[in-house]
């Protein structure tokens, strides 16, 4: 410490010597002349570090999966497909006992007719012109023939057993389905996610950043240096003195 004050002055001394060029404008005795020695101040860009604080805080942590895989059995497939099938007429047989008639026939044949004789009275005269009654016999219809009609059987009534066909369902178009196999079954392999562990808080200690990291201009004590002020003509000479 003394060795910089001996610098100093020292200084201030040769700075003394230094300002003898004045005396062109002034003596260097004559009054009016101040000399000190003055600290001149500097800035300096200083860099401030960031500052943290310790903070705590709750945190949603989301539910965790794991992927698990399993061989599962695909059952095969099927679509239905419809079809128009012609469909035949549906006919039985049904056996009936039926009860048949009499079979007759109508003949038309010529047939004589004998003469037909009826006895009557009859008033007659004899000849002696006395009347009497006497019984003859008259012909009513003589023989002739004559076209008759008669009945013949021809077959006589039974029983008899009669098949007929009847139709159940007459012959159509009608519309059928069916199953066809689109896929065939087979195993497969699928993934599915199984949880692990469920969604929750957690406390979560961090740095939170409060302030940062900054230049700031400081101002610190710079180096001395002498003035030399000379007040009569308005004149000062300031002379750096590095430290």
């Amino acid at each position: 410490m003394k060795n910089n004050k001996r610098t100093l002055v020292h200084k201030a001394v040769l700075a003394a010597a230094a300002f003898a060029g004045l005396a062109a404008i002034a003596p260097a005795a004559k009054a009016g002349v101040d000399i000190r020695l003055e600290q001149r101040p500097e800035s300096q860009r200083v860099l401030v570090p960031a500052r943290y604080e310790t903070q705590q805080r709750q945190v949603w942590v989301a539910a965790s999966y794991r992927t698990v895989s399993d061989r599962v059995w695909i059952a095969p497939e099927f679509r239905t497909v419809t079809d128009r099938v012609w469909v035949e007429a549906e006919n039985r047989q049904v056996t009936e006992r039926v009860w048949v008639e009499p079979m007759y026939k109508t003949i038309c044949e010529n047939v004589w007719v004998e003469a037909v004789y009826e006895n009557r009275e009859v008033v007659r005269c004899d000849r002696f012109g006395r009347r009497q009654v006497v019984c003859e016999r008259v012909l009513v219809s003589p023989g002739h023939w004559e076209q008759r009609e008669r009945t013949r059987e021809i077959r006589g009534g039974r029983w008899e057993n009669v098949v007929h066909t009847d139709c159940v369902t007459p012959a159509h178009w009608e519309n059928r389905t069916r199953q066809v196999q689109a896929c065939e079954g087979r195993w497969e392999v699928r993934t599915r996610q199984e949880l692990v562990s469920a969604g929750h808080y957690e406390s979560v200690t961090e740095q939170a950043l409060c302030q940062p990291a900054h230049y700031e201009e400081r101002s610190r004590p710079g180096n001395f240096e002498l003035v030399v002020r000379d007040t009569n003509h308005d004149y000062a000479a300031h002379i750096g003195l590095n430290r």
